[in-house]
């Protein structure tokens, strides 16, 4: 066993604290807009540090330590040709403002006021069966992670009956994460996820340091210069014989995450939670600071892992660790388990404990948001819009918990029997495709008066239709190849899908486009159709909430400034994360010519990557400590909110009357009055 009693302890010790603070949330959750949304009560810092810990979840570690074992440094260099693209996303609070505004409380509830109830069911049952299938390679990543990392066997004895380590795994870690989500819902989940977050921040900042002191930084750097000339790990613009994380990679999974960007549903509860529109888009704005440890950290890791591989200096260490890794016989395992099962062997008693806490935080995290996610939504837009009356709040929230339930079930089976056959990353794209239509229903429904119900179920039926065919023939893809051995296509791939994920999301994603502009430019040039009023549906203007949003919201190209509801730290923040991002688009813009220009040397590269490290490490640091401040205070502001809050039994989900207005003929009149009003 590689665990000693103290890595134990850290980790018994962590899980104890936790279950404190997830057992006291309990108290909290009265009602439906409680457990699904945390009551709309969560401050920037909570929300940002917790929605942040549950997107990035112990499988994305592994996912992450996978790409940068294969791709070395330049894992997180073409990144850059995105960031005005992300820049733009996260002080304008692209979708998220608009979607806070709408007080709907899952994604498919807005859809169903947008479009139609029928769309909302649909959405809401892509949404699940998708959602589940994706996070149902999590348990089985992460419990073959802890079995290899803590050095279990592979089965034990009870009363002389062999039991499975890695079944038993699965049960424990997806019963922590039940708990966790059952007991208090969002409010639980956030609270614990912060809690996590905070944790892993300050974690990060030690193994790091320890981590350097283990493998220092020239070890690293002379292990990456032995990569094969056009398989660069430190030159970025040389690394045409690198198959799958090249450049082409992270450009389509850039154009794909920013066209997919909050339409994927695992962390929903997020979305709405926020007290305001304003402060939902602040957290987007702080969120770029949050994530730099624990970025260089994912980064560090996996390339320490690869010095000890491949530098002399620890070639025994290196013999012991392929041994072990020999012994698995899924290749595509071996890669995923070649940076954990490294790490056993490189770090002393401690930091294991550590490490592991941060992967077990890491796992509930991302879970119990993920059973929250996708058991709410199979209730709140598959279920129950078909019944004529609401549930009363206490049967509605048994049947929510219910279903958390029935999507852990799920998940246990599925991880039991599922085949990896690809990086996890590539995976995740290939399953997200499955949803490309969702992007296109989401941005049209909220920022084109144009958006018609048929154009989204168009974007929906013609992007996800490809994906699914993808999937499925992936899946079964040797089966098909035996069947036609004369087929050049088959000979050439004989044991894999030729397409992978990210070329099948790309794709999937341009048919979606096109499948929702079509239906909407003939609605509005032929069928000469009224636009939907947005206003109405974002409570604007003459349909303000009281207290909800204080000043009119920015249109046009103002909404790339900082609006009336800033304030001067707002402001500040606003213009130094812009700055921040900025900064690193340039440095892409002038390395670019250049490097195409002419030859220049790895110890260059290296000396960038070096400088690039320090001024992350120190701002970093700085980030840890101002989260940490702000953190608190908003974890003690949303025990207060909810302590006093006034709940509203009808905030429970249930969209009431037509709402698509000017779909219908009928509806004209209503449009014309509006707009009277309106004016």
């Amino acid at each position: 066993m590689n665990m000693r009693w103290i890595d134990w302890a850290i980790v018994v010790a962590l899980l104890a604290f936790l279950t404190f603070m997830a057992v006291r949330t309990k108290r909290y959750a009265r009602s439906v807009a409680d457990f699904l949304s945390a009551n709309r009560c969560a401050g920037r810092y909570i929300l940002c540090i917790a929605q942040e810990m549950s997107g990035m979840g112990a499988l994305s570690f592994i996912a992450t330590f996978e790409l940068y074992y294969a791709a070395g440094f330049c894992g997180g260099w073409w990144h850059a040709m995105a960031f005005p693209i992300w820049m733009l996303i996260s002080v304008t609070g692209w979708i998220i403002y608009r979607f806070r505004e709408t007080r709907a409380l899952t994604m498919a509830q807005f859809l169903e006021v947008r479009y139609s109830k029928g769309f909302r069911v649909f959405f809401g049952l892509v949404a699940f069966l998708s959602g589940i299938i994706g996070f149902g390679i999590g348990p089985a990543v992460c419990a073959r992670f802890f079995i290899h990392f803590c050095g279990l066997p592979q089965s034990f004895d009870v009363l002389g009956v062999g039991v499975s380590t890695y079944a038993t795994a699965l049960l424990v870690l997806l019963g922590i994460a039940l708990v966790y989500t059952f007991t208090g819902g969002q409010i639980s989940v956030m609270v614990t996820d912060f809690l996590q977050g905070m944790f892993c921040n300050i974690t990060f900042l030690v193994l790091l340091v320890v981590l350097l002191f283990l493998v220092p930084w020239s070890h690293i750097i002379e292990a990456m210069k032995d990569a094969p000339a056009n398989a660069s790990l430190l030159n970025p613009y040389k690394t045409s014989e690198v198959k799958d994380f090249n450049m082409w990679f992270f450009v389509i999974s850039n154009i794909t995450a920013a066209y997919m960007y909050m339409t994927w549903q695992g962390t929903q509860g997020f979305n709405s939670a926020a007290k305001t529109p304003h402060e939902a888009q602040m957290s987007k704005i702080i969120g770029s600071w949050r994530g730099l440890i624990q970025g260089l950290l994912l980064m560090m890791l996996p390339l320490a892992a690869y010095a000890v591989m491949h530098h002399a200096q620890y070639a025994d260490m290196a013999q012991q660790i392929q041994g072990e890794i020999a012994r698995i016989d899924n290749p595509q395992l071996q890669k995923q388990l070649t940076v954990p099962i490294a790490l056993t062997h490189m770090l002393p008693i401690g930091m294991m404990g550590l490490l592991c806490a941060v992967m077990l935080a890491g796992f509930i995290s991302s879970h119990n948001s993920g059973l929250h996610s996708w058991g709410c939504i199979f209730i709140q837009d598959v279920v129950l819009p078909f019944r004529k009356t609401p549930l009363g709040q206490a049967a509605h929230l048994w049947v929510l918990r219910a279903s958390i339930i029935g999507v852990a079930v799920f998940i246990f089976l599925f991880s039991l029997l599922y085949r990896q056959t690809d990086y996890i990353y590539m995976f995740s794209l290939l399953v997200g495709a499955l949803f490309s239509g969702a992007g296109a229903a989401v941005i049209g429904g909220l920022y084109w008066k144009r958006g018609t119900t048929a154009a989204a179920w168009g974007g929906m039926l013609v992007g996800g239709g490809f994906a699914a065919t993808a999937f499925t023939l992936d899946q079964c893809w040797p089966q098909i190849a035996a069947h036609f051995p004369n087929s050049e296509l088959m000979r050439a791939h004989p044991d894999k899908f030729p397409l992978n994920g990210v070329v099948v999301s790309l794709i999937a994603m341009g048919m979606a486009i096109l499948g929702y502009l079509v239906p909407a430019l003939y609605a509005w040039l032929v069928r000469r159709r009224e636009p939907f009023n947005l206003d109405r549906m974002l409570h604007r203007g003459p349909y303000a909430i009281p207290g909800e949003q204080s000043t009119p919201a920015l249109t046009g190209w103002r909404v790339l400034l900082p609006g009336p509801e800033f304030t001067r730290g707002d402001r500040i923040l606003y213009w130094a994360t812009s700055g921040w991002i900025m900064l690193w688009f340039v440095i892409f813009a002038i390395a670019t010519p250049i490097n195409l220009a002419r030859n220049v040397s790895d110890d260059s590269w290296a000396a960038f990557w070096l400088w690039k490290t320090v001024l992350i490490f120190v701002l970093g640091v700085v980030a840890v400590v101002w989260f940490f401040i702000g953190g608190v205070r908003d974890l003690r502001d949303l025990f207060r909110t909810l302590e006093t809050a006034k709940r509203n039994d009808l905030d429970d989900g249930t969209v009431v009357g037509h709402h698509n207005l000017g779909e219908k003929p009928e509806d004209r009149k209503i449009v014309a009055a509006e707009k009277a009003a309106a004016s």
